[in-house]
């Protein structure tokens, strides 16, 4: 969820399914990086390899 702050930083945080918090980063980003799990109906919003991602 993107709340008024966010959307005027142009920055989100992520929360994952885990509990674990992702750093804020913009919004773009966000979208570009979740967007190929989306697609492939992926169980994974991150891929776990990258280590941007720990």
């Amino acid at each position: 969820m993107i709340g008024p702050r966010e959307a005027a930083a142009d920055h989100v945080g992520l929360r994952l399914r885990s509990g674990r918090r992702q750093d804020a980063r913009p919004v773009a980003e966000i979208l570009r990086r979740i967007g190929k799990p989306i697609e492939l109906h992926s169980t994974d919003l991150l891929d776990q390899s990258d280590p941007s991602n720990a």
